[in-house]
């Protein structure tokens, strides 16, 4: 008589079949290019990363990079430059793959919690197919998010198949290794020892005072770490300050919450980047999170309310809707209320780190969801579990595969936008036209492919998004400097080295009106004018400096915010009236112009041949018009 396999052939198609939907939903990103949104950081400039030597490996553990210090996640990129260079899809394979053994460790994770095999298939393909998970393994410089789970994932199995003995036990610091592999590779995963005490608590059995001091050690190093990665970000300058208007602080934690639960449950119009709520305001989103919380909390801890609300009512049975979320659960069914349970918790644990407590650098991206999204494969294994215990099970599958097909669609659609970095970028001010970075970002790609035009464009409607930010600012002086025919890095470089100096800049502006670089004098004279607010005489020379490049119209809104010059002595008053004199008659209003000249004139009383050496000079400057008008007041001097 033939016995069945432990590796029997159906044991065997759940995860192939896992696999090859994964394969199929994210392969339109597995191709295409490595985008200039971090991929440059990271690999293509990172010299580090381009050969596997000991200088370099010791360079990578030796100190932080790019604001972190995430050396597994740097040294990781050694094997694919090793192999191929800087082939891009091979990054991306080596992203899938890791992504393929996070799925096979939470299978195995959901069965050690006490979850049917196929009820954890189950909930590890919703997990497998969801589109927020594309950014993670399609986008190169998002490695650490499966390798971290990776490093997670091995550590709680370790630690949750340990025996009594404890720490008398080889692979109870096996498991302490991993979660240090963990945070050398992603450090939001500090997380790991609350979820290690909650996965015992719920669904082990285990008394809490018992799991947390077990798992004390890992809380210890999950501290240190911690504390020195918010010194790290603190020295960078990667900490927000925190929000003043609204709801402040709070608001902005709860908008975190709000906005990933939104996205895990609704995974539509996902970009790289979203809006930054600067203010703090408590809005709809704000208020969607303050439900998830106070909803996910009360499924965690339900048991103990509904024992106590039980002795208040006399033994009374539950509240019948959240019955299923009781210890004891329905008959026959002992761990699926109690992965309900721990699916809440981890959602609510794992996202603390990014949760902006301490406000991070982008409030919100789709990869923050990666491992509390474990929190969806948990959840869905229960359910199933449930259905299945009920009776339910082909209702149970159906309900799976009405949920996969979707999810595949929408995983396969956002993982094509992700191969290059024009497309990732077109892709995010589609979805988040509001998003300052998004607009900023796209503007970069086009300049880098020549497309200054275009990229000028995007980077105007991230100025007008964000006046006061100067990086869209400058590029956009770059932009246009390069589509007026200029060379942009002399440009760049005489900006650095005058963007201290108030004097320098103005100098600046006066050199870029000459040289009909209008975007670019803008800017300078703007810097100039937040690090010495101007005065009347200051606004009159700008506006004379404007009338010189032929733009009547900003010198005139130079000369109205001066407001009425009956105040001022009367040179400056005279020189007022010249001024505006020659920004009208560059506007096209002559009859306006010759007033203003002649209020001057009397202000200020000048010869013709005075006037006349005036119209040489602006000849000389190539304003013909405005000296033609000189010539004309001079001649009817001469008349008089």
């Amino acid at each position: 008589m033939v016995t069945s396999s432990p590796f029997s052939l159906r044991r065997l198609l759940l995860p192939v079949g896992i696999a090859a939907l994964s394969i199929a939903a994210l392969a339109p990103g597995l191709g295409g290019e490595l985008l200039d949104w971090d991929d440059n950081r990271f690999v293509t400039e990172n010299t580090l990363v381009h050969a596997l030597t000991w200088d370099n490996i010791s360079a990578i553990f030796g100190a932080p990079h790019q604001e972190a210090y995430h050396p597994l996640h740097l040294l990781s990129y050694t094997l694919d430059t090793s192999l191929y260079g800087l082939w891009a899809p091979g990054f991306k394979i080596h992203n899938l793959l890791l992504y393929l053994l996070a799925l096979l460790l939470l299978h195995r994770l959901l069965v050690r919690l006490g979850l049917p095999g196929s009820a954890a298939a189950a909930g590890v393909l919703l997990f497998a197919l969801h589109p927020l998970h594309v950014e993670a393994v399609v986008w190169v410089s998002a490695r650490k998010e499966p390798l971290s789970l990776c490093f997670m994932l091995g550590s709680a199995l370790l630690y949750l198949g340990s025996t009594e003995r404890g720490w008398r036990e080889p692979r109870r610091w096996l498991s302490l290794a991993l979660f240090g592999a963990a945070l050398l590779t992603k450090t939001s995963t500090v997380v790991l020892p609350l979820l290690l005490v909650a996965m015992e608590v719920l669904c082990l059995r285990k008394r809490l005072a018992r799991s947390a001091l077990s798992a004390a050690p890992f809380l210890v190093l999950a501290v240190v770490v911690g504390l020195y990665v918010v010194g790290l970000w603190q020295e960078n300058v990667m900490i927000r300050p925190r929000p003043e208007g609204g709801g402040g602080a709070l608001a902005l934690v709860l908008e975190s919450y709000g906005h990933h639960a939104q996205k895990l449950l609704v995974p539509v119009s996902l970009g790289p980047v979203y809006p930054i709520d600067r203010a703090g305001s408590f809005g709809a989103l704000a208020a969607l999170g303050l439900a998830v919380i106070v909803g996910l909390g009360l499924v965690v801890v339900w048991p103990g309310l509904t024992a106590r609300l039980g002795r208040l009512r006399g033994g009374a049975p539950p509240i019948p809707v959240l019955a299923p979320f009781g210890r004891s659960g329905a008959p026959g069914i002992p761990s699926a209320p109690s992965a309900l349970r721990l699916a809440a918790a981890w959602f609510l644990v794992a996202l603390l780190p990014v949760a902006n407590i301490v406000p991070v650098y982008f409030f919100v991206q789709d990869r923050y969801a990666f491992v509390p999204s474990v929190a969806l494969a948990i959840a869905g294994a229960a359910l199933f579990r449930l259905l299945q215990g009920r009776g339910l099970r082909k209702l149970a599958m159906a309900a799976v595969l009405a949920l996969s097909i979707p999810l595949a669609l929408l995983s396969a659609r956002q993982s094509a936008v992700w191969r290059t970095s024009l497309s990732l970028w077109r892709h995010a001010v589609a979805v988040q036209p509001a998003s300052y970075y998004a607009h900023l970002a796209l503007g970069h790609t086009l300049r880098r492919l020549g497309r200054s035009v275009e990229a000028a464009g995007s980077y105007r409607r991230a100025v007008a998004l964000q006046p006061g930010f100067p990086a869209a600012r400058i590029a956009l002086c770059l932009a246009d400097a390069e589509r007026r025919g200029a060379d942009a890095k002399p440009v760049e470089q005489a900006l650095r080295r005058a963007w201290v100096s108030a004097d320098a800049l103005i100098q600046l502006s006066g050199e870029w009106v000459r040289a009909a670089q209008p975007t670019c004098a803008a800017l300078a004279e703007s810097r100039a004018f937040e690090l010495r607010p101007p005065d009347a005489r200051a606004r009159i020379a700008a506006a004379s400096r404007w009338t010189v490049g032929g733009a009547g119209k900003v010198a005139l809104r130079h000369l109205d915010r001066v407001g009425s010059p009956d105040s001022m002595p009367s040179g400056l008053k005279a020189a007022f009236h010249e001024v505006r004199a020659q920004a009208l008659l560059l506007d096209g209003r002559r009859a306006q112009a010759k007033r203003a000249l002649e209020r001057s004139l009397a202000l200020a009383p000048r010869t013709a041949d005075r006037l006349r050496r005036a119209a040489r000079q602006l000849e000389g400057l190539g304003r013909e018009e405005l000296a033609r008008f000189y010539e004309e007041i001079a001649a009817r001097l001469d008349a008089r």
